[in-house]
């Protein structure tokens, strides 16, 4: 079994229907980031989006983004949504 971290995210919806991606911090399990999301309620901004807190696991030494990329109009996407590029990888879709 792999280690993991646990990655403490805060978004909220801007008024013109985009998102704001906060990293809070990186944390080693999850009652740390579990309490670390009763902290940031009190603060604000955060306090006003409480339903914007996800803790995320995520595994060590893991290898992502393993079929390259490329930048078009939308932004990163994998190197096999290219034209030509081929199909995904298992777990890419």
């Amino acid at each position: 079994m792999g280690r993991f971290v646990h990655l403490l995210w805060h978004t909220h919806e801007l008024a013109d229907g985009s998102s704001d991606e906060k990293l809070l911090g990186v944390y080693s399990t999850h009652e740390q980031a579990q309490a670390r999301i009763e902290q940031a309620r009190l603060l604000p901004g955060f306090g006003e989006a409480p339903g914007g807190f996800e803790v995320v696991e995520y595994e060590l030494d893991r290898d992502d983004w393993v079929e390259g990329y490329r930048t078009d109009e939308a932004g990163d996407v994998p190197s096999w949504f290219a034209p030509g590029g081929g199909e995904p990888a298992d777990g890419d879709a």
